[in-house]
């Protein structure tokens, strides 16, 4: 390869082509299961949710930004969301925002650089950004026919595995997760957002397969042992706007 160009031009076609092929799988999801999912989080290109939940490319709309840092009163973030949310309501869908922070459990300059590799400060961080959701949008109870919910997740890199914070400030782990079956995450999923089953079952259920995705993904990722990637940011591209949902590579791209 002569030069970064033709990286990028590779990359984008590899997506590109991943994308096309994965049409009709993306099609038999959208009917089984209506919500709508998506994912603010950092521009680490190891945050792969269709990965990390076993779903098709495009059923999880990212939005990448240094740090995984939004706020709602940003013009721009607010119209992408508006735009979002509308999209959802046109389809008569409800719709979930996962507000993310990131780590790694194996060593501190592994997880977030925008975060000075401060877990409290990212976690911190996604929690009020996930109240802005909470203030904005209203309550499970509050809010109109098609509803906005915001969910803090956490992702811990090494094993790729999604942390679920409840409603009650309830946290788990889903490495701690060894039933995958539907009763069980289910089951799961209800006790930590009580409120939103009681208005939207809906949600829960449509939110259960990602939850078992991503349990057989962590097994998948304990059972190759493969070594962990290290993240030393040496990005080389600076990436502005929102036309960037391809490149999803480890260390190479600032994005804002």
């Amino acid at each position: 390869m002569k030069n970064g160009i033709e990286f990028l031009l590779q990359v984008n076609a590899k997506n590109s082509k991943d994308f096309i092929e994965q049409a009709e799988a993306r099609v038999i999801y959208r009917r089984m299961y209506g919500t709508e999912f998506a994912a603010l989080k950092c521009m680490d290109g190891r945050l792969l949710f269709p990965d990390l939940t076993q779903t098709p490319l495009g059923i999880i709309q990212p939005y990448r930004n240094l740090g995984g840092i939004f706020h709602l009163g940003w013009p721009f973030f607010q119209q992408a969301i508006e735009g979002w949310k509308k999209y959802a309501d046109s389809k008569d869908r409800d719709s979930v925002v996962f507000v993310t922070y990131h780590f790694s459990r194996g060593s501190k300059h592994r997880g977030c650089k925008g975060h000075g590799y401060d877990l409290d400060k990212a976690r911190n961080s996604s929690l009020a950004l996930k109240k802005e959701f909470d203030f904005v949008y209203g309550s499970a109870a509050t809010q109109s026919r098609n509803k906005l919910f915001a969910l803090q997740i956490g992702i811990e890199t090494d094993w790729e595995s999604l942390i679920l914070h409840g409603e009650n400030g309830q946290t788990v782990d889903l490495s701690d997760v060894k039933d995958s079956s539907e009763e069980s995450v289910s089951g799961l999923l209800i006790s930590l957002y009580p409120s939103i089953y009681t208005v939207a079952p809906n949600v829960m259920r449509d939110f259960v397969p990602l939850i078992k995705g991503n349990i057989l993904h962590i097994q998948e990722i304990k059972d190759s042992n493969r070594p962990v990637q290290e993240a030393d940011h040496r990005e080389w591209i600076i990436a502005v706007g929102r036309g960037f949902d391809w490149l999803h590579e480890p260390n190479k791209a600032l994005i804002v």
